[in-house]
């Protein structure tokens, strides 16, 4: 497009020319034209300063300078629609929201960004709400205001206990011990003599244990087993008074049968009998090397000649005896039993013994008693 008048075309004949009312409206709409253009080049080139106020954009022609002679300062950005101006920045709305959601948001209002237009100048309001999104941000509620529990992390938390470590075992050399047996038999005393003879080869024990009453004969008992990490297995206990009776180990049935013909138990780990327990307690205190303080309870079945009961051994302390045999010390055991018909048990282990018992003191009732006391050592 030409901004100069453009010349009249040549006529053949003067009755053809124009009529001037019709030459004089063309050079009008030309120059009208020219100065729309004109007036309106320079708004496609900067935007006001203002940010509420909204541009529109001019025409665009090809006598525009090129972008390179734009001031650094005039970049041509898109109009952004008109932005109501945000509540107070401690409106509860603004402060509640992060401050990462009000770029997004920013953003994403624009649908066909432009690469200059990536990240909108922020005006006041905006600076406003991100400062104080920031600062709620780093305020973390107290627990004691928000009556929530504080929470634990993985780290912070402590470690589960340990499980304590499997009992250890070791077994008396084989040995036999002489007692003195006094006590009462519905109230009249009595006097008898204990032999406890206990035997192993490392895998399989013996053990026997007998009371000598004068003209009444001998009662005894015996047990039979092995020797396993987890202590003494026994396989059969034994009852003799005027006939035996016995009970059975039975293994790899899980229960426990008796030759008197009373209904089976089940058999429980670590099971002892009458006799084997007292051998299967020194066995433990031999193995723990003083791990079990005064205070600790040694709870397992105990099978007898009919039955079974739940014995629990308490630990007691050390203390110094006298016996018949001389001066010993020993740990002083207490067994209750829950049959009350048992009784009452206190049995004293000898470190210097292999913590064989040296004395066994059970208690029926006050005209019931038997004490049994250590009086030598011999060769089995």
């Amino acid at each position: 497009m030409c901004s100069t008048r453009p010349a009249p075309l040549p006529l053949k004949n003067p009755s053809d020319r124009p009529p001037v009312r019709l030459l004089s409206a063309i050079t009008l709409g030309v120059l009208l034209g020219h100065w729309a253009v004109l007036s309106g080049a320079p708004l496609s080139l900067a935007l006001p300063n203002t940010p509420d106020a909204t541009p529109a954009l001019g025409f665009t022609t090809r006598t525009l300078p090129p972008p390179a002679a734009v001031p650094t300062a005039a970049v041509p950005v898109r109009p952004r629609k008109h932005q109501p101006t945000p509540p107070a920045p401690q409106a509860a709305p603004a402060v509640e929201v992060p401050a990462e959601g009000l770029a997004t948001t920013a953003v994403a209002a624009d649908s066909n960004p432009s690469p200059v237009d990536s990240a909108p100048p922020q005006d006041d309001t905006t600076s406003a709400l991100a400062a104080a999104n920031t600062a709620h941000a780093s305020k973390q509620p107290d627990s004691a205001e928000t009556g929530a529990a504080p929470q634990t992390t993985a780290a912070a938390a402590e470690p589960p206990a340990a499980e304590p470590p499997p009992p250890t075992y070791r077994f008396p050399a084989p040995v036999r011990l002489k007692f003195e047996v006094r006590g009462k038999e519905r109230g009249f005393p009595f006097f008898a003599n204990g032999d406890l003879l206990w035997q192993h080869d490392g895998a399989h024990y013996d053990a026997r244990y007998e009371i000598s009453i004068f003209l009444l004969g001998k009662v005894s008992q015996t047990s039979t087993g092995q020797l396993t990490p987890q202590g003494l297995e026994p396989r059969r206990f034994g009852d003799k008074r005027r006939s035996e009776v016995a009970a059975h180990f039975e293994r790899t049935k899980g229960k426990v049968t008796f030759s008197a013909n009373t209904p089976d138990v089940p058999l429980q780990p670590g099971a002892q009998d009458n006799l084997s327990g007292w051998i299967h307690m020194a066995s433990l205190f031999a193995g723990a090397s003083g791990q079990l303080p005064a205070g600790t309870q040694v709870p397992f079945l105990s099978v007898g000649p009919r039955s079974a009961e739940t014995w629990t051994l308490t630990v007691g302390e050390l203390e110094k005896l006298t016996l018949p045999g001389g001066e010993v010390s020993a740990i002083h055991v207490v067994r209750t039993s829950s049959n009350a018909n048992d009784g009452r048990a206190d049995v004293w282990f000898a470190p210097s013994m292999d913590y064989m018992p040296v004395r066994i003191l059970v208690t029926w009732a006050e005209d019931h008693l038997a004490d049994q006391q250590w009086v030598g050592t011999e060769k089995p």
